[in-house]
């Protein structure tokens, strides 16, 4: 949540939630300041991230028991966004375990950010070998930017390295055997990144 306030006098913005027993609890508040010649009060809150829900906002004038009032507007900013609606039935190599499973030639997509920050997808492998990762261009720009984090593990959630071939491409770096296994895609850090992502597996 990301947004711009100003006013005609001195006031402070709250941004508000419920907590458990459904009170409402102050998430983020912040004061206005004046221009040079106090004519206007402007701020933008600090970028606040929260889960999908229902929040409200207000507006005090902090100089109305002097007598002040203030007009004021409130508008989303330049960094308000809303992330999709995210899948949280894969979020681990046990979750993705439990759906079908991909066959190895296949791209995989999708979106990791805040309130989903990991995906796992299960592979079939019908012959043993090493696994290729072809990464699209945004997968590949976002793990040279170290906003994704690939991952790979057999049947039994043991890690698998995988090796730099360039720099959209990976390599199992040990033969994958006959069976299953898991492609893991982790957002590094889900309260500033976000990304969608797209990834064939080759043998």
């Amino acid at each position: 949540l990301d947004f711009d306030v100003v006013a005609s006098d001195a006031a402070k913005f709250t941004i508000w939630g419920k907590d458990a027993k459904g009170k409402l609890k102050s998430l983020q508040a912040t004061t206005l300041k004046a221009n040079k010649t106090k004519t206007e009060y402007s701020a933008t809150n600090k970028n606040l991230m929260v889960a999908a829900g229902t929040y409200y906002l207000s507006v005090e004038a902090t100089n109305a028991k002097k007598g002040g009032s203030a007009d004021y507007t409130v508008s989303t900013g330049a960094a308000w966004q809303l992330f999709p609606q995210g899948d949280n039935t894969n979020d681990s190599w046990k979750m993705a375990a439990l759906q079908g499973a991909h066959a190895v030639g296949e791209t995989v997509e999708g979106w990791v950010g805040f309130g989903d920050t990991a995906d796992f997808t299960k592979f079939g492998v019908e012959e043993s070998g090493k696994l290729t990762l072809e990464l699209d261009a945004t997968t590949t720009n976002a793990v040279k930017n170290k906003e994704l984090k690939l991952s790979f593990c057999d049947a039994k959630g043991k890690s698998i390295a995988l090796t730099a071939v360039d720099e959209d491409t990976y390599v199992t770096k040990t033969a994958v055997a006959l069976g299953e296994c898991y492609l893991g895609v982790t957002c590094a850090n889900a309260s500033k990144y976000n990304t969608k992502y797209g990834i064939a597996v080759g043998m």
